[in-house]
């Protein structure tokens, strides 16, 4: 199972490089795009924290869904952002510095805490590198050197990655049925209000940034998806490893219908 994702994930950033040679957006790093990172890390889990208090939410559940949005951005935000024809550098440049600064993190908690925290730093920071930075740079070098690629070959692999997140998604949640039938109405129900929410400060950070539709649509997409690997993670050292993978598959889920449907209608209005 953890080569399967660890597959989809590399796809995933594939299929965004090779669609970064076709953008012209601007680089630079602007007020309104630190506030969104900011706010991501800030926000996100006082709102899980908000939910389950209004719900009433299990303790071992609560802490799962706060585990998740204390994570930093996940590359599916990316993923979904380039189907939705948002600021996908914006998106990319969003996820890659919340997930520096969790590893930055980690490692001043490694220092203060305990050698297993130096470990977590560790693993972060190589997800990061191969999972992200590499077959990013790996899609733009293709792109640019096989145009035809990205435009032939893309749709296809884009279709592919969909089913097989469907796949790991629904073996995670038999493997877990269990705890699935146990507490499904508050996981279903905290991770739709998260989704809604999350969007929600999204989207209100990203007119309070004054930032236009493209940068406007990666930074809504950007607030919900959290890294949901990294998460897995977290819950074996916490022990916690039941809950928190069942949750990250609910979350999937619970976004996928939501976060699709917005990015069909974002792709609507521009076709």
């Amino acid at each position: 199972m953890q080569t399967a994702i660890s597959i989809l994930v590399f796809a995933m950033m594939l299929v965004v490089g090779s669609g970064l040679v076709t953008e012209r957006q601007d680089l630079k790093m602007r007020t309104g795009k630190t506030a969104a990172l900011v706010g991501a890390q800030l926000l996100l889990p006082l709102l899980v924290l908000l939910i389950g208090g209004l719900m009433g939410m299990a303790e071992p559940l609560l802490l799962a869904l706060v585990v998740i949005a204390l994570c930093p951005g996940g590359t599916v935000s990316n993923f979904y952002t380039h189907l939705a024809k948002g600021a996908v550098l914006l998106s990319v440049t969003l996820t890659t510095l919340s997930g520096l600064l969790f590893v930055a993190l980690a490692i001043l908690a490694s220092l203060v805490l305990s050698p297993i925290d130096s470990a977590l730093a560790f693993t972060a920071t190589g997800q990061l590198l191969f999972f992200l930075l590499a077959p990013l740079l790996l899609g733009v070098a293709a792109a640019r050197q096989y145009p035809a690629w990205a435009g032939k070959v893309r749709p296809y692999l884009e279709f592919a990655i969909g089913i097989g997140l469907i796949v790991v998604v629904a073996k995670l949640i038999i493997d877990h049925h269990g705890l699935a039938r146990d507490w499904g109405v508050q996981m279903w129900l905290g991770c739709t209000l998260f989704t809604l929410g999350a969007m929600g400060l999204g989207k209100l950070t990203a007119v309070t940034a004054g930032l236009n539709r493209d940068e406007s649509v990666a930074v809504v997409v950007e607030f919900p998806c959290r890294n949901l690997a990294l998460a897995t993670y977290l819950a074996l050292i916490l022990g916690l490893a039941q809950e928190v993978v069942l949750m990250t598959a609910i979350c999937f889920c619970t976004q996928l219908p939501l976060l699709g449907a917005y990015v069909a209608s974002k792709r609507r209005l521009i076709s």
